[in-house]
């Protein structure tokens, strides 16, 4: 996946509460279902870093790419 589709990715998580919520419920399922193409390794990068209850770890990547930086 690219660098690009990644930040959709996470860009959808952060504002989407549905998203989230399906996330939640079958990551895998809500990723496809969103028109995303995750492998087995990027998908447990993604499961890694993002819970659902907390999306504060991706704030600062978010950001960072954001800006640039």
């Amino acid at each position: 996946m690219s660098h690009d589709a990644v930040a959709d990715l996470v860009e959808r998580y952060l504002t989407d509460e549905a998203f989230r919520a399906a996330f939640a419920r079958d990551p895998e399922a809500a990723v496809a279902d969103a028109g995303f193409q995750l492998d087995g390794e990027e998908l447990a990068a993604l499961r890694a870093s993002v819970s659902s209850h907390d999306d504060q770890p991706l704030r600062p990547r978010v950001s960072k790419y954001s800006f640039g930086s």
